[in-house]
This record gives structure tokens, sequence and C-alpha cells, in this order.
């Protein structure tokens, strides 16, 4: 919301460190559920908290188009209200979190003592995206629509990416198949930047497509590959660090090279880097089943 009230270059610098810097919520969600859920349970969980990035930006381009119409509204630019909108209900849910939500089942004052104890019981023994953003509106813009009704045409990938993120992360855990699903969602999403990489600048309507693909891939492998992470790490230190460092990653995404219209190096930099992300999951996919296999059916504790 501050940066409705911004003026000049170094003011909206300020606040923009001070909004990523905010953003270390993610992993502590992450983190939190460790104490809550089970390792099988914990990818669905994590896909409906990280899911809500793709509902934000589906939201956020009919949101902007709707607040397009309030420029100069009050003397107010469009873009002032847009960050005041978007930033109130955080702000109002903000309080109710401080308040009513628990820190652990055994501080949970809605649950009775044999639900704190099966809460606490169950666990024992347990503990590319950024850049898409960038890529939507300038590919939507050369399909022929500007300005407002751009902002329309940029709902569709995160749509996507919704309902592929929910339904890979629920397939994960019903299938306890984490890794699994976390490489093929990464491959298919490499797959398509790098076609997007290859394709001409003005191959709009290939390139949009293949921007719901690669969305919907993007953000499917991260609930799988985080709920693999923490299932595989065994005290709450480990966790928290581990799942930090794996979520702040994704930071660089915003800085990868601006090259409109095509974003030729940008689309081949997430072709890599989810290229290698596949790769070493599968080297870490065998590693544990060869370490799981020296180790009696008892004994075995590497989740796959």
């Amino acid at each position: 919301m501050a940066l409705a009230g911004t003026t000049n270059y170094a003011s909206i610098t300020a606040v923009r460190f001070l909004l990523g810097a905010a953003e270390a919520l993610v992993p502590g969600f992450v983190y939190f559920l460790t104490f809550w859920y089970k390792p099988e349970e914990r990818s669905l969980r994590v896909a409906l908290i990280l899911a809500s990035s793709t509902l934000a930006g589906a939201f956020g381009g009919a949101i902007a188009f709707g607040v397009g119409k309030l420029n100069r509204v009050h003397n107010l630019e469009a873009w002032r209200y847009l960050f005041l909108i978007e930033g109130a209900p955080s702000c109002a849910v903000a309080i109710l979190v401080y308040f009513f939500f628990p820190d652990w089942p055994e501080t949970a004052s809605w649950l009775n003592d044999s639900e704190r104890e099966l809460a606490v019981s169950r666990l024992k023994g347990v503990a590319s995206l950024g850049s898409l953003s960038l890529f939507s509106p300038t590919i939507v813009s050369g399909l022929g629509y500007e300005n407002l009704q751009a902002q329309l045409f940029t709902v569709p990938p995160y749509a996507c990416a919704y309902v592929v993120t929910v339904l890979v992360s629920f397939a994960s855990d019903h299938y306890n198949a984490r890794s699994l699903f976390g490489i093929a969602s990464m491959f298919i999403a490499a797959i398509c930047f790098l076609i997007q990489g290859l394709l001409s600048a003005e191959a709009f309507v290939a390139r949009y497509v293949l921007l719901c693909i690669a969305s919907s891939g993007s953000f499917a492998c991260v609930p799988p590959a985080l709920g693999w992470l923490s299932s595989n790490l065994h005290s709450t230190g480990a966790a928290g660090l581990a799942i930090a460092m794996s979520v702040s990653f994704g930071g660089p995404g915003q800085i990868i090279a601006d090259e409109a219209p095509g974003y030729r190096t940008g689309h081949l930099t997430n072709f890599a880097v989810l290229l290698l992300g596949t790769i070493v999951a599968a080297i870490l996919r065998i590693m544990y089943i060869r370490k799981n296999s020296r180790l009696s059916a008892t004994e075995r504790k590497w989740v796959l």
C-alpha cells in the first residue's frame, strides 16, 4: 500500500526492497505445515498456499482491468488505486492471523486434549516463476490486445497453473510419489520454455499456448518438491533453513534478461534451470532409492 504514495525512484526502490523482504512469509508457511501434517499430506497443502500466487496473477489482470477505469478519480492515478486495493486485504487479514493463528498443535486453543494429543503423536519421527509475470504482457500485446484488454488475457495462464498445481499436488500425495510428479512438471515446463526460446518473436499464438503450459509446469513442480524436501529433513532447524533457501532461489527469476518482445535469453535460461532441476531431482531420487535399499523395510527413512 505504501507504493501508492511513492513519488520518485528512491522511494519506490526502498519500498520494493521491504516488499521483497516480507515475501519471506512463503517459506514460513511451508515450514509451518511441518508442525501439522505428515509428509504424505503436505504437497497438497503447500499447493493450496503457493497456488494462491497463481490466482493473484489471474485476478491481478482482472482487477487491473477494473481499476483502470478509476484513473484520475479524485486526482489519483489508476496504478495508485491498484496498490491500495490489493494491499488492504493482506493488512486486514494480518490482524486476524496475529490473534487466531496457532503456532503449534500444543498451543491451539480450539483443540481438546485428545485432539491435541493425536495431532502431536501422528507427527512423531518427522519434523522459474517470477519471470512469467514479465513474459505474459508482451506475448498478450503481440496478439493484438493492449492496455486494459491485455490485462484480461494475462488471466488464463495463471488460471491453468492453479488447476494443474492443485491436481498434480493431490496426485503426488495420493500416490506418495512427490519426486516423480515434480520431475515430470519441471521437464514439461523446460521443454515449453525451450520451444518458446526457439520460436520467432512474432509467433504470438503458439507462444501464448506454450506460456499456459509452461506456467502450469513451473508452478506445479514447486509443492511436490517442497513436500519432498520437508519429508527428508529430520529436524525442525534443518527444515526451516532448507525450505527458506529453496524458496529464495526463485527470486532471481524477476531479473532474467529483459529482451522484449522475444525474451529469447529469458526463455532459454528458464529452460536450462528447469532442466538442471529435473536432472538433480532424478539423481537425488536414485540416491534415496539406493540408500533405502541398504536398510530394512522398517528402517527406510528416505521418502520418494
